[in-house]
């Protein structure tokens, strides 16, 4: 499953540095040159000697390693991912919150009549945990974790799970730090072990 995330290239702190200085020296030599050039210490013009192929050079290497470029936003494509992880974080907060009351309220906290209030149990908690680190590669939606892991070996309770027992039990296991959340390209929520 893609999340829909491209990938990032990290280039290692000691590289970058590396980098940045080859490129530093270039443009340094590149302007002592065209220095010399210009005082008629060397009798070639620095087009002959191709300095502004080399000052360039070393302008875009010092650009690529040190620009911090994740986070610039391109067509505001960034910004409104960002909107919609912090909506996602939003609603399981509210749902967290709302669970407690609930169980607040089914442990004889104050009563509701004429309704019944199951809540998932810690089996189920565990399974949906051991289903997404089985296939901790992928995204799943909910959906998918009923219908596709319910056939699966040993995962055949995901199945008799209604989605709002799911939902309850996700939103727990994202509030421990136990699973992360994205937007996929179609838009639906995806889980993953985190």
């Amino acid at each position: 499953m893609d999340n829909g995330d491209s990938e990032q290239i990290q280039i290692n702190i000691y590289a970058r540095w590396v980098l940045s200085i080859f490129g530093a020296i270039l443009i340094l030599v590149c302007m002592t040159v065209f220095l010399f050039c210009a005082s008629g210490y060397i009798e070639m013009t620095p087009e002959q000697m191709s300095l502004s192929v080399f000052f360039l050079v070393g302008i875009g290497l010092i650009l690529i390693v040190q620009v911090p470029w994740q986070s610039i936003s391109f067509g505001g494509v960034e910004i409104e991912r960002a909107q919609r992880r912090e909506e996602a974080q939003d609603y399981a907060q509210q749902i967290t919150e709302l669970r407690q009351l609930v169980a607040e309220l089914s442990n004889g906290g104050a009563s509701i009549e004429g309704s019944t209030i199951r809540l998932p149990t810690e089996q189920d908690k565990q399974l949906v945990l051991r289903f997404l680190s089985k296939w901790d590669t992928w995204g799943f939606n909910i959906s998918r974790i009923i219908k596709w892991g319910g056939k699966r070996n040993g995962f055949a309770r995901l199945s008799e799970l209604d989605h709002s027992d799911l939902q309850a039990i996700l939103t727990d296991l994202i509030a421990s730090g136990d699973v992360k959340t994205w937007i996929s390209k179609k838009g639906s929520m995806l889980y993953q072990k985190a």
